[in-house]
């Protein structure tokens, strides 16, 4: 999930733009359950200007709730590797 978001300010980022055109609603069917990362989305969700565009270059609002985002989804795909690795080292 938290990885969806940052693959949309990703992407908006490489199409060279300075905002994140999605709509609100979509963002919001990223939340499947309550996490930081869910409550950092809609923090997110509520920046959105007219309900289709949100700033996300030198964007000083969205800047922690990215950050948290990032760090979250790090943190989980580090878990992940760390465990594929002991599997792998348990099966030699």
């Amino acid at each position: 999930m938290g990885s969806k978001i940052m693959e949309l300010v990703g992407n908006s980022v490489f199409e060279g733009s300075v905002m994140l055109k999605k709509k609100k609603e979509d963002i919001n069917q990223l939340l499947p359950k309550k996490t930081q990362v869910v409550a950092d989305i809609l923090r997110i969700a509520n920046l959105f200007k007219d309900d289709r565009e949100l700033e996300i270059i030198a964007s000083t609002s969205a800047s922690p709730y990215l950050r948290s985002i990032a760090i979250s989804t790090t943190n989980g795909l580090e878990n992940a590797n760390t465990d594929i690795i002991k599997k792998k080292k348990h099966l030699e």
